[in-house]
């Protein structure tokens, strides 16, 4: 029994310096201050083929060879231009981004969007090939997509007409850049040299 008594200080002290370790670790390589991801549940957009597109035109956020992104109040598209579908959407009133502050940026490599509500201190980062959302501190983004220009840039004002103020220059001169018929959700199109992309075709 003398001999146990002896034993339980030595025990206690290695004990203590273990927990005093793990919280150190903890510190260490836990986030930093103003830091942290929530993930969240993405929701799919909501809209109708007959429904109004609004004051203006849905933003062109991104465009290449195989996929086109653009929103509007009524969501975020990623629309594939091999398969002619939407292959994923993102409800932007569920987060709070569905007003004209809101800041679309989208990644070089076209598999991150961000989105940043007027000027929050927050922001959402939507992965796209996970259909993965989660809410974090706001940060510029790294290495966005730059391709974007004024419509007025390739295409006399007196043309315009409907078509999106930002279009997407390609390397052998087309441009691409959404125009719509009519104000309504199923006249959106995706205009590319002489092809054009009914996107919301297939609902």
């Amino acid at each position: 029994m003398l001999k146990d008594k002896k034993i339980m200080p030595g025990v206690t002290a290695v004990i203590i310096l273990i927990v005093i370790a793990a919280i150190s670790i903890s510190f260490i390589s836990g986030p930093k201050e103003g830091e942290y991801k929530i993930p969240i549940e993405p929701t799919i957009a909501e809209w109708s083929s007959d429904q109004n597109m609004g004051a203006h035109l849905p933003i062109l956020d991104y465009a290449s060879d195989n996929i086109v992104i653009f929103h509007s109040y009524f969501g975020l598209f990623v629309y594939n231009l091999d398969s002619q579908k939407l292959i994923r959407s993102l409800n932007l009133q569920s987060i709070g981004c569905a007003d004209d502050s809101c800041v679309v940026s989208v990644s070089k490599d076209e598999n991150t969007v961000q989105l940043h509500p007027g000027d929050s201190e927050s922001m959402y980062v939507y992965t796209i090939s996970k259909n993965n959302l989660v809410k974090a501190a706001y940060k510029p983004m790294e290495e966005p997509f730059d391709g974007l220009v004024s419509i007025l840039d390739v295409m006399d004002f007196d043309k315009i007409g409907n078509y999106s103020h930002n279009a997407v220059i390609f390397n052998n001169g087309e441009f691409g850049c959404l125009r719509a018929s009519e104000w309504t959700v199923s006249s959106l199109t995706y205009v590319r040299g002489d092809r054009v992309h009914e996107l919301f075709k297939q609902k």
